[in-house]
């Protein structure tokens, strides 16, 4: 099976499925004519694992680790069930921080900033935070297209003043 079929069954971008190879976590054969990766029913099975591994938020070095047999798929999903049971603690956190605001009526203008800020720090300074910290896909295209542009309206300049 070729790149493309597997990742039209699978739903990964050719770069992931890639990437998982060159991490170890996938190793299809070679075709000996040509070289190209041939992908069977146990690729397609791990990279399904992986997929859903990785929705559940679990870090590449853990399903390394676990390929490696260093540590059990059970141990892996604890250590995840600890860290939403934290998470869903912070935000709880956050909620509570929400309905007392509402409560105490504050406007923009009488905000007991002083107290939320505090509290919203020691969340920060533990790693929590309720903004969305990755790059989004959209920007990365926008930022690439806006650096094609220049570059091209560059190279028109100096061509221009030749």
């Amino acid at each position: 099976m070729s790149i493309h079929e597997v990742c039209s069954i699978v739903g990964l971008t050719r770069k992931s499925v890639r990437y998982y190879e060159s991490v170890g976590l996938l190793n299809p054969r070679r075709n000996t004519d040509n070289d190209y990766r041939i992908y069977n029913e146990e690729d397609i099975k791990t990279l399904k694992i992986i997929k859903f591994l990785r929705e559940l938020d679990v870090p590449i070095d853990d399903l390394k680790r676990i390929k490696k047999k260093e540590l059990s798929l059970q141990d892996c999903l604890k250590d995840r069930i600890n860290k939403i049971e934290r998470e869903e603690e912070n935000y709880l956190k956050i909620k509570n921080m929400c309905f007392e605001i509402i409560k105490e009526n504050a406007s923009i203008e009488n905000i007991n900033i002083s107290k939320y800020f505090s509290n919203m720090n020691i969340l920060n300074k533990k790693g929590f935070t309720m903004r969305n910290t990755k790059t989004s896909k959209t920007k990365k295209i926008i930022a690439a297209i806006l650096a094609s542009l220049l570059f091209i309206l560059f190279l028109g300049g100096i061509l221009g003043m030749i």
